[in-house]
This record gives structure tokens, sequence and C-alpha cells, in this order.
């Protein structure tokens, strides 16, 4: 009882929570401080490998892609073009349309490699960054030219690149030429620093005139594009 009896009186006279002497208030701060250390290193080794792994995976599926790509010509040398059947004015558009669709195959049987060189290019690099996006966040990001004219040229919400030809006219000028007319969209660029919303597209009135033969094989192919482009501006 007298246990008791002392201690309520010391509890009264200092109160219910013993003062803490210099050295024990350090030793628990060093704790303390070695407790968030620990914490923020876990944080950071957590935060590169979720950047590794997002690494990791876009460089595989580029890889993947980019070797499809490579292994193509290859596995097409020992195979009839797609365009074979396919009338001159077919062919043609269907190297247009492949913009749209990013058919690299169809627009490769359908062209000359040196004349096609900027346009399977371009079509390529497309190709391989909509599918990079796709795989990283389950949507390609890209618009074709023909579909958004076709819905009425609606405002493009963010996030998403309008690419392609639409309004596509060929005429036939005999001989294996052909005039082609259409219009080409591209994503836009900005060098405004405080650019706010969605970047516009650029527009191109392009005009091609078109020079087919027919091969061996039997297929007609593009032999020569001579092109001129006008900017479209609202």
């Amino acid at each position: 009882m007298k246990q008791w009896i002392d201690a309520l009186d010391l509890w009264v006279k200092e109160g219910p929570v013993n003062a803490l002497s210099k050295e024990e208030l350090q030793t628990i701060e060093a704790k303390a401080s070695q407790r968030v250390e620990r914490g923020e290193k876990n944080q950071r080794r957590r935060q590169i490998w979720r950047q590794k792994n997002t690494f990791f995976m876009i460089t595989a599926i580029t890889v993947i892609l980019l070797g499809v790509i490579v292994g193509t010509p290859i596995r097409k040398s020992l195979e009839p073009p797609v365009t074979m059947g396919m009338e001159a004015r077919e062919v043609i558009h269907s190297y247009y349309d492949g913009f749209n669709t990013m058919n690299q195959e169809i627009m490769e049987d359908s062209i000359d490699k040196k004349v096609g060189k900027g346009d399977l290019t371009e079509v390529t690099n497309f190709f391989v960054t909509s599918r990079v996006r796709m795989g990283y966040e389950g949507k390609s990001g890209v618009l074709s030219a023909a579909e958004w004219v076709a819905s009425g040229r609606p405002e493009l919400e963010s996030g998403i690149n309008l690419y392609g030809v639409a309004e596509l006219s060929i005429e036939d000028l005999g001989e294996g030429q052909f005039r082609v007319s259409y219009e080409k969209w591209i994503p836009g660029s900005s060098n405004e620093i405080d650019q706010v919303g969605p970047i516009p597209p650029e527009g191109y009135f392009v005009t091609d005139l078109v020079t087919l033969e027919k091969q061996k094989k039997g297929n007609w192919l593009i032999v020569g594009l001579n092109r001129s482009l006008q900017k479209i501006t609202e």
C-alpha cells in the first residue's frame, strides 16, 4: 500500500510522464531517423524497380516489333505480292489506304522500295510508336484521317494523334499515269511553352503524279511518284 501511496505522490509532484534525459532523447531521435531513412530507401528502391519494369516492357515490345518488321522482307521475298491480281487503280487505292491502317505489307508490295522509302519509313515509325503505346497504355492513341473526316472533323481529345489520308481522288491519265489528290494529316507540333490543351494536327493538300508498271510476276507496281503539297490553313 505504501508503494502505491509513494507512486501517487510522485505522480502528483512530477506529473504522469517522467521527463526523458538528453541522452534518451538523442537515442530515440536516432532510431526514428534510421526508420525514416530505411523507409525512404525502400520507397526509392520500389520506384526504381517500377521504372525498370516499364523500361524493360517497352524495350521488349519494341524489339519484338522490329524483329517482325526486319524479318518481313525475307519472308515476303519467297511469297507473291499481296497486290497480285489487282488492277493499277486498286494498287494505288490500297497504297494510300495503308497510311490509315498502317498496313506496311500492302504498301511495300504496292511501290518500289526506293520510290516509297520516305512514306514507308514514316508509316513504320507510327506503327511502332502506336504499338508500344498500346502495350503500355492499352490504346494506340492514333486516329485515322479518313475516319476523322467521315465523322465530321470533330475536335480531337487530348492524347489523340491524327494521322493518315482523306478525301482520296484518283484520276487515270493513261499509259500507267495517275493523278492522286488527297488530304494528308499528321500530329501537330508546337514551340509554345505555355501551350494549353491539345495541339491541333497539321494538314496538307497533296497531289501525286504516280507511274505504275506491270512486273514480271504480273503485279502492278508504283515505280514513280512526283509529289506536291500545300499546307491547309484555317
